[in-house]
């Protein structure tokens, strides 16, 4: 199961990093790729206000929590 981040700002990145060293599963959705991302998430550009996008990137990931 995957943990979806929506937003890859200063918060966004910094839970997924603490999710990631706990051992979970990380993908990150934003309508922007940062210029870094921390190491071992996945990355997605979506906008999350685009449902039909955002459930093809939940089935995609077997996502099982969102992070909003």
């Amino acid at each position: 199961m995957t943990i979806l981040i929506t937003g890859a700002g200063v918060i966004g990145t910094l839970t997924a990093t603490l999710l990631i060293e706990r051992g979970e599963t990380v993908v990150i959705a934003d309508i922007h790729k940062p210029e870094t991302l921390p190491h071992g998430c996945h990355f997605e550009i979506c906008d999350i206000t685009e449902a039909h996008a955002l459930e093809h990137l939940i089935q995609s990931y077997d996502v099982s929590q969102i992070v909003h």
